[in-house]
């Protein structure tokens, strides 16, 4: 299945909304309904960037075979092999890995990766995403059922574990006269 961010003008406001769909052109639910619950405090664009994060995530989980909206309910989160196996997919630019999936040698191109400061946007659109699935796992269960005590901690380590990933963006020089300069 292919996942894919579709903007739709509503007629009778003009607004448009993000939703994500799929190879046959019908909404994924969870994520569509995730960014329409987004749309209140956010711009068209920013919603399409993390529709397209998203989308990212989906991609991700079928290429190794995994649902994230089950794992999630059942509070077996990802694994570390998983996070870090993630993050190198988060990692590149997508129009590089479409032509590293389409070459035979799998050679990475320079330029096939996103700045830290990409990576960390990334990784806090498909944190929130998850941090989400997890309260609507949690929706509909009783305080006793064992999962309630299973699916919070394991989203707040996820989370944790993701945030160690995160790149620190790197500040350039300042060019420019010291102090001393600029007053003679």
């Amino acid at each position: 299945m292919s996942y894919n961010t579709q903007i739709i003008k509503l007629e009778d406001s003009g607004e448009r909304v993000t939703i994500i769909v799929d190879s046959g052109g019908m909404p994924v639910d969870l994520p569509s309904r995730y960014l329409l619950q987004k749309r209140d405090n956010r711009s068209a664009k920013t919603l399409s960037n993390l529709a397209t994060n998203i989308c990212q995530l989906y991609r991700w989980s079928e290429d190794n075979g995994h649902d994230i909206e089950a794992r999630i309910k059942s509070g077996e989160v990802l694994g570390i092999t998983e996070i870090d196996s993630l993050i190198r997919y988060l990692r590149l630019n997508r129009r590089q890995a479409s032509l590293i999936e389409n070459s035979k040698n799998n050679v990475v191109p320079m330029g096939a990766y996103v700045s830290g400061a990409m990576l960390t946007q990334k990784i806090d659109a498909v944190k929130g995403y998850l941090e989400w699935l997890g309260r609507v796992a949690l929706e509909g269960r009783l305080i006793t059922d064992p999962y309630c005590q299973v699916i919070a901690p394991a989203i707040k380590d996820l989370n944790d574990q993701l945030d160690i990933r995160k790149t620190p963006a790197k500040s350039a020089p300042r060019y420019g006269l010291t102090m001393g300069e600029q007053r003679f």
